[in-house]
């Protein structure tokens, strides 16, 4: 069976990989320079970190593998897309009041990170950060931005607004200048833990039928 990472899928084909965040992250770059035809299909279920905050304050899915995997698809060619990149990379400091400061700074538009990035890149990436910051603000609860991943809270004020995790995938590919060919897809691990017991209990009444045939004979 050939390899279909040492031969690419011709001009109709495209692979489609499975996997969590972390699992794949070392081969995905080198996938993307054979490929951008590639659907990669990513659990919600990594709620450690940032994201965990970012769920017990604003709700909705555990984001921080789609985001793992985003970072790593990006090829960015020009500066102000590298440079959009790198703010997504941010982490905010450890310490919970360095951390306040510097995300005023951010979403004020003057910390050192917007350096390189164009108007029309720092117009977008702005206004959904500081929409997350309206939405942590009417929640009334207080977030703890220690350590907080820019890329989780820029990637959450996109779905927020748009009310559609696909559409905050679409938004973030845009900016980081993933290739259009290339789709990540999100699964929720209930549905496949499901579809394997559907799936194994099916398997087992056809192999419990056959046994009843052959003892019948």
């Amino acid at each position: 069976m050939s390899n279909p990472l040492q031969n690419p899928p011709t001009e109709k084909g495209r692979l489609c990989i499975f996997s969590g965040g972390t699992a794949f992250n070392a081969v995905t770059p080198f996938l993307v320079r054979q490929t951008p035809k590639v659907s990669y299909i990513l659990p919600v279920s990594d709620d450690g970190g940032s994201t965990a905050e970012i769920i017990r304050v604003l709700g909705g899915p555990a984001i921080g593998d789609i985001r793992s995997r985003l970072l790593r698809l990006a090829q960015p060619t020009d500066t102000s897309s590298i440079a959009s990149l790198r703010l997504l990379k941010h982490r905010l400091p450890r310490d919970h009041d360095a951390a306040i400061v510097q995300w005023r700074h951010i979403i004020d538009g003057d910390d050192v990170l917007w350096t390189d990035i164009s108007s029309d890149h720092e117009a977008i990436l702005i206004g959904f950060l500081r929409h997350v910051e309206e939405r942590i603000i009417r929640a009334r609860l207080r977030f703890r931005f220690a350590g907080a991943s820019v890329g989780n809270l820029f990637f959450t004020g996109a779905r927020l607004f748009f009310n559609s995790l696909q559409g905050a995938i679409t938004m973030w590919k845009m900016i980081s200048s993933i290739a259009p060919e290339t789709e990540v897809c999100t699964v929720w691990w209930y549905a496949v833990h499901m579809g394997l017991y559907v799936g194994v209990s099916v398997c087992l009444f056809a192999w419990a039928c056959v046994c009843v045939c052959l003892r019948e004979r």
